[in-house]
Order: structure tokens, then C-alpha cells, then sequence
């Protein structure tokens, strides 16, 4: 349904009373704006005024559902789908003959937005999982971009800045991955997860300036063999935090490529990040060798194809030292 213009009702001065920053308007209308890091848009439709503040982007489903519920006067607080991922929307909707023109109403509105998106960060952080690792004997791997204090537990060995269903980890989907990504920046999730007696992994996203690493190791079942296991994985996360080390400077830039290697599904490769933006999700254009197709089936699929898969993204981003070595 197309958005109604009301003649004379003035968004601008509603955002202004919020204490909110106005970013761009549309065409129809619609007015974009940033409530200090909070981002949300407001316009009329039918008569009624709409704004919206998203509170998280792919919030863990569980906490979500009863989130702010209780604790909110001036709106409703929801889960909505969005073409790249989920958000958590606190809506505000009121007819526009209702709006009243003094700063309290807008300054309490933008209490409540600043209250939800508080609590919804003030979720207690802890160490466990670096106290899960340690305890396994596997080295607690690089955050990348992200700190220590935006990292929060979900579950039973899942963690993250931001919320992935471990199944999607575990299946080694890629494609939403990188989409995330893409649209999003970089991540810090880690999950172990799987089903059955044998078939479990031990997944891995994170990144930092122009690379992101998914990188999934075999973990659990009848079997695993735990040291040979424990090896590979702290010799994986080895390598990404010698990556991140050699781009320390490059901090900054936007995630442009996503290595990606599965030890049990035979899957590895490089990602150009910049084309998924153009809608082509499957392909890694620029990158030459066997690393061009999404999915590759190595013949020999074992840690010296790790090494060469770590040195080609050395290759990608200029610094190719600190993998020319085989181990």
C-alpha cells in the first residue's frame, strides 16, 4: 500500500524533538534518521504517524519473542523479516491528529528506544567461551574486528556478536554467510553443532578489514580422534589470527573477500564479497586457479591445501609472507 504525504505535517520537526539526526529522505516521503547509533525511519501512512528504531539486527529468536514486552508505553516491540536477515523493531504508531507538537512526547519516545537498545546490549557478557575451549584444549580463536565486550552466549557452546542458527553454521551455508557479511560487516559466531553419533562440527566466522574467515572443523562423535582434532583446530586458528596480523593496518577497510574451508564437507575457496552485491552469490570473480569455484572437491583435501588456500588469500591481499612456508 502506498505511503499517504499528509500536507503540512512536518517529520523533520518530530525528529528534531527526538534529538535524532536526519540521514536522507525519500522520494515518497519516507525519512531515515539516527538516534545516536540507533537507526530507524519515519513516515505517514494512512493518516497515521510510523516511526521505526531497530533495536538489533538477527537477534537470537528465543530472547526476542518476549523482549521489551512489559516495559514499553508509547509502542510495540517486534520481530520483523528482512531480505538480508532479521531485525528487532521497536514501532511507534500514532494518528497524526494525535501527535502532540510539544518536545515531551518525541523525548519520550526516544527514552524508550535508547532504554530498549541498552538493555538488549546490557545481556550479561561472559568468558565462557574461552573457559569452554580451554577446558577442550582448543586455543580460543581471533575476534577480528569485534570485541570481546559485544560477544554474548546463545546457547551451549554457540557464541557471537551477532545471532546465526547454528544449523546454517553446521550445514556450512556459505551463501548466508557471506550475504551477512556483505550487507552487514564483519561478525564474530562460533557454534558446535550437529546430529546423529558421528556427523558434528565445530564452526567458525570471523573477519577483520578486507578478509572474513568460515572455516568448520569435524568435532564430536564416535569417531573423532580428540588430539589429531585439537591439532587442526588450533593450527586453523593459528593461521587466522598470523591473517589478521599481517592487515592490522587495513583494519578499517570493508570486508572484500571470504575464505572459506570445510575439513568434512571437502568445501573450500575465496569469495569476492563484491559480488554478491551485484546478485551473483556462486561465483568469486578475480580469483584465478581452482579457488574461482564456490564449492570445490579437493582430491587430496588435507593441511597442505590448507596452507595454499591461506596463501592464496595472503596472495589476494598483498602480503604474502606469513604462508609460504608447508607444514
Amino acid at each position: 500500500m502506498a505511503k499517504k504525504r499528509v500536507p503540512g505535517f512536518d517529520l523533520a520537526a518530530i525528529i528534531s524533538r527526538m534529538g535524532a539526526s536526519i540521514d536522507h529522505v525519500e522520494d515518497n516521503g519516507q525519512v531515515d534518521f539516527d538516534l545516536d547509533d540507533i537507526p530507524g525511519f519515519a513516515h505517514v501512512e494512512d493518516g497515521a504517524l510510523r516511526l521505526s528504531f531497530f533495536i538489533a539486527w538477527d537477534p537470537e529468536p528465543t530472547r526476542a519473542r518476549t523482549f521489551g514486552k512489559f516495559l514499553i508505553v508509547h509502542g510495540d516491540v517486534e520481530v520483523i523479516e528482512l531480505p538480508d536477515g532479521t531485525a528487532l523493531r521497536f514501532l511507534v504508531t500514532l494518528p497524526v491528529e494525535d501527535v502532540p507538537e510539544d518536545q515531551g512526547w518525541a523525548r519520550d519516545v526516544a527514552a524508550e528506544a535508547r532504554g530498549l537498545r541498552r538493555l538488549w546490549e546490557d545481556t550479561p557478557q561472559d568468558e565462557e567461551m574461552v573457559e569452554s575451549l580451554t577446558a577442550a584444549g582448543i586455543a580460543a580463536p581471533h575476534l577480528g574486528s569485534r570485541q570481546i565486550d559485544e560477544l554474548r552466549t546463545f546457547g551451549p557452546w554457540h557464541w557471537g556478536t551477532r545471532y546465526i542458527d547454528p544449523r546454517d553454521l553446521y550445514s556450512f551455508n556459505v551463501d548466508l554467510v557471506a550475504s551477512v557479511i556483505a550487507k552487514r560487516g564483519h561478525l564474530f559466531a562460533m557454534s558446535h553443532a550437529g546430529h546423529g553419533w558421528n556427523s558434528y562440527g565445530l564452526n567458525l566466522v570471523t573477519g577483520q578489514g578486507p578478509i572474513a574467515v568460515f572455516v568448520q572443523h569435524g568435532y564430536g562423535g564416535s569417531f573423532m580422534r580428540p588430539i589429531s582434532a585439537q591439532m587442526d583446530i588450533n593450527s586453523s586458528y593459528a593461521r587466522i589470527a598470523t591473517l589478521f596480523d599481517a592487515t592490522r593496518a587495513r583494519h578499517n577497510e570493508p570486508p572484500r573477500w571470504l575464505l572459506y574451508r570445510s575439513d568434512f564437507r571437502g568445501a573450500s575457496g575465496i569469495l569476492d564479497l563484491q559480488s554478491i552485491n551485484g546478485g551473483d552469490v556462486d561465483g568469486s570473480p578475480g580469483i584465478d586457479l581452482e579457488f574461482e569455484q564456490s564449492y570445490l572437491a579437493m582430491a587430496e583435501f588435507d593441511r597442505d591445501d590448507e596452507s595454499r588456500l591461506f596463501s592464496k588469500a595472503a596472495e589476494l591481499l598483498g602480503d604474502v609472507a606469513p604462508f609460504n612456508d608447508r607444514d
